[in-house]
């Protein structure tokens, strides 16, 4: 048997004879790849790897909005975030990621310490990235979940840049100016977060030394950094400008449009990344200020900040953002005429469902008065996995017939009612999709469109003025009365297009979709989000409007319900 001290003998030479052995290598670098909450650097059998590769690069977007307000953003965009030297609000929280810089197991290094961060361009045009010290202790992105470390990092001790790294300079950030290192949930390290500030691909390459040049942690990890439209698709639907407002037809039925959907790049065309899943989200806008100006402007403050809060939830999916040609001078001028339009939009809606690549599985949802167009599709017979309202602009009879949701003061209201007398009521009988509603009885919004259907509707226009006489043969009940330029007296128009009739004479006899707690009908779920977690209170587009942290528990409801998986609601 060999003597206790010929085997320590042993351990020592083979010691000896290992170069630098594991406790002396570089630890660690890196950030969270897959976005499910954990940095994980070193392999674990039933944990994905967050190691980078050219191929796998980590791809993040140029800070390029406004975000200098708490609700909604600037636009137009003046200066881009990624040009001020500090962090402009909470918002801009969103436009950041973290970073993860390991140190030793009990977070030492000595004051002279020293990080260096260089960039090695992996094509002819090298990216441009922004640092920040995070507030976050433990470097999960915390700041996006927790209003406390938001506030925080707005802080004179996190708010300012520490620098910015580029191809053509090699930043050098002192200890001092990194705080102490913190233990977070994958050990002790320094954690800073990364701000996209010019596009391109390359290698960034971090090392942490000590003031006598030996190391602490050395890594690289591959990036790239694009326009954010490169990671969606936009869509849009155009009316045709030679089609008029139907009441301007006079003895002539309107034409039909006969709507299709066309990509709209922006100028920038979508570039699926390489993590890209099955799942497609198709996303319809609600009613918005119509014109190029607030098409873009939509754009931006709404589609992008939808898109970064899903991809920050951990989607990875592709999502596809529908355009329709709402109209919207002014408070709530343009609401039928919108709703008209929404109607006539529904069959594009159904063709750009059904163009998705058949190995997808398709998602639907749409907001406010955007849920016309969708029930419009579904009752066209539009299949997908599933899809969501979001505080409809439809009234609740279109889905659900029931009497129980009459609203008591109108229940004597002359209109037409029933689908089959060119109503509301019944309008969406038996979809092949399954249904979910989000609704919010304190939405503010209600109280407007239940004032716009009773007392707007039958509607009036300059010239022109629609009628309803229950009396009257079926031939006679929907009218146009108008009145021809130049000539005395009105002339008569009937009405025949049923979109025609709910649009500008039918008026709801229920609450919407989006405002009625009794909803049945082929919904198969239903989600007060005036309550708690969501609290939306009053508001109707808080979703992108609030803050981020505000609203995680808005697009984690989205995902639940489409069986997406995503991060941990509290990462």
């Amino acid at each position: 048997m060999r003597s206790r001290n010929g085997f320590l003998g042993l351990c020592a030479a083979w010691w000896l004879i290992t170069p630098n052995w594991v406790a002396a290598e570089p630890r660690p670098v890196g950030l969270d790849l897959n976005r499910d909450g954990l940095i994980q650097l070193i392999s674990h059998p039933r944990i994905p790897l967050d190691e980078t590769s050219p191929s796998r690069p980590f791809i993040f977007w140029v800070n390029e909005d406004q975000d200098d307000l708490e609700i909604s953003e600037s636009w137009p965009i003046e200066r881009p975030d990624h040009t001020t030297p500090a962090v402009d609000s909470v918002r801009d929280l969103e436009d950041l990621y973290p970073l993860w810089i390991e140190v030793d197991e009990q977070g030492n290094r000595d004051a002279q310490s020293m990080l260096m961060l260089s960039l090695k361009p992996g094509n002819a045009r090298a990216p441009a990235i922004n640092l920040f010290r995070s507030a976050d202790r433990a470097c999960t992105n915390q700041q996006l979940v927790n209003e406390d470390v938001a506030r925080a990092q707005l802080g004179e001790d996190h708010v300012a840049m520490l620098g910015s790294v580029s191809s053509g300079n090699r930043l050098e950030i002192e200890a001092s100016r990194l705080g102490t290192p913190i233990k977070g949930v994958h050990g002790w390290g320094i954690c800073l977060l990364m701000e996209g500030a010019a596009t391109g691909s390359g290698q960034l390459r971090i090392e942490l030394a000590n003031g006598d040049g030996s190391l602490i942690s050395r890594g690289t990890i591959d990036i790239e950094i694009r326009p954010v439209k490169s990671f969606y698709k936009r869509t849009r639907i155009d009316w045709p400008e030679r089609i008029r407002a139907p009441w301007t037809y006079g003895p002539e039925q309107p034409p039909d449009p006969e709507l299709q959907w066309v990509e709209d790049s922006q100028g920038i065309e979508f570039d699926p990344p390489w993590y890209e899943d099955k799942h497609v989200l198709v996303w319809v806008y609600g009613w918005q200020t119509e014109g190029e100006a607030g098409y873009l402007s939509a754009t931006v403050k709404g589609g992008e900040t939808i898109f970064k809060r899903l991809w920050h939830r951990g989607f990875k999916g592709r999502l596809v953002f529908l355009h329709w040609p709402t109209i919207k001078p002014r408070l709530a001028y343009g609401l039928f005429q919108s709703e008209y339009r929404a109607y006539k939009s529904g069959p594009a809606l159904k063709d750009l469902v059904e163009s998705q690549p058949s190995d997808r599985v398709v998602h639907v949802t749409a907001h406010s008065l955007g849920s016309v167009v969708l029930t419009e599709a579904l009752r066209l017979g539009m299949v997908a996995e599933d899809a969501m309202f979001q505080v409809g602009a439809v009234p609740a009879g279109s889905l659900d017939p029931r009497d129980d949701l009459t609203l008591p003061e109108v229940r004597d209201l002359v209109t037409p009612d029933s689908a089959d007398e060119f109503g509301y009521r019944g309008y969406l009988r038996t979809p092949h999709t399954r249904l979910y509603n989000m609704y919010n009885p304190s939405d503010h919004t209600w109280i407007g469109w239940n004032l716009a259907q009773h007392l707007i509707k039958p509607t009036h226009e300059s010239g022109a003025r629609y009628e309803y006489n229950p009396d009257a043969s079926p031939s006679s009940r929907y009218m146009l009365k108008y009145r021809p330029d130049g000539e005395e007296g009105w002339r008569t128009r009937q009405v025949t297009d049923h979109h025609e009739v709910m649009a500008f004479i039918a008026r709801s006899k229920t609450h919407p979709i989006g405002g009625e707690a009794r909803l049945e009908g082929p919904i198969e779920h239903k989600f007060d989000i005036g309550r708690p977690p969501f609290n939306f209170g009053h508001g109707h587009t808080v979703g992108w409007s609030w803050t981020p942290q505000r609203t995680v528990t808005f697009f984690n409801l989205i995902l639940d319900a489409f069986n997406i998986a995503y991060k941990s609601p509290h990462r």
